[in-house]
């Protein structure tokens, strides 16, 4: 949106417009002229999303949670994960105003309940999350897959890592079709 101030002369004036040809200069949009403005510093103006919390507690990991998404079962999963409802002592909201609760029973926006969890546990399941990962992408595994394996918790059978590249490839039993040149022909009308 152009400016339409007297704050906009001001920038029009204080704009080098050195090496651009005269005829150029004056042909600057008002936005063109703020850009190219070296003592004017980018600076955004946007109010903190409702949401939007400082931490004060910094030793906790901190997740907004649909708390009454299918009848509390997501939050009561949180719970059993270890997680804890934030008090004000943990923090507080950078836009008081729009819609936080802060009560004894938690933080809540909406159906969102701002729960924490030690920061050791978080980075825990990070880490585990991220080896994981590694794991599945470890070009070593790709096309692995477990022979022999039983649901069975008190099975004593070993499982075999079996690797797709040696095997045949027809171990599920899967026949490649080739017609014969008659059965092309009589098809085709040729006979």
């Amino acid at each position: 949106m152009a400016l339409k101030s007297s704050d906009a002369l001001k920038v029009r004036e204080t704009v080098q417009t050195d090496g651009l040809p005269k005829r150029n200069a004056r042909h600057l949009s008002d936005e063109a002229r703020i850009l190219l403005d070296k003592s004017v510093v980018a600076r955004r103006l946007a109010a903190p999303s409702a949401e939007e919390i400082r931490i004060k507690n910094t030793g906790q990991y901190y997740r907004w949670v649909a708390w009454k998404a299918l009848g509390g079962r997501r939050y009561g999963q949180m719970k059993a994960m270890g997680f804890q409802d934030a008090t004000s002592d943990d923090a507080e909201a950078m836009c008081p105003n729009t819609g936080i609760a802060v009560a004894s029973d938690g933080i809540t926006i909406g159906d969102l309940k701002l729960m924490k969890i030690p920061y050791e546990a978080w980075a825990a399941h990070a880490k585990a999350n991220m080896q994981r990962a590694i794991q599945l992408g470890n070009a070593k595994n790709r096309g692995m897959y477990v022979e022999n394996a039983s649901s069975d918790v008190f099975s004593d059978s070993v499982p075999n890592r079996k690797n797709v590249s040696t095997e045949a490839f027809n171990r599920g039993g899967l026949e490649t079709f080739q017609p014969s040149d008659a059965e092309i022909e009589s098809k085709l009308g040729k006979t």
